[in-house]
């Protein structure tokens, strides 16, 4: 995926990159750091592969740790 064109803007280029997740969770908030991701260099889309987005490599789900969470 690196040096690919953003399929979002269409002039980009994805650049890998740990980024920080937010995810909101009943009335707490979850934040997950270091989460790799392709981010677009034009207009910051990003884009995660199936280890990141917490699929396995057959396609079932895999647990994902946050860091820290925030009631």
């Amino acid at each position: 995926m690196e040096g690919e064109t953003c399929d979002f803007c269409l002039e980009g280029s994805l650049e890998r990159h740990l980024v920080r997740e937010y995810y909101r969770v009943k009335k707490g908030l979850v934040v997950m750091e270091n989460v790799p991701a392709y981010v677009c260099n034009r207009c910051g889309e990003r884009y995660y592969d199936s280890q990141s987005s917490g699929a396995g490599a057959d396609g079932g789900a895999r647990k994902l740790i946050a860091s820290t969470y925030v009631c």
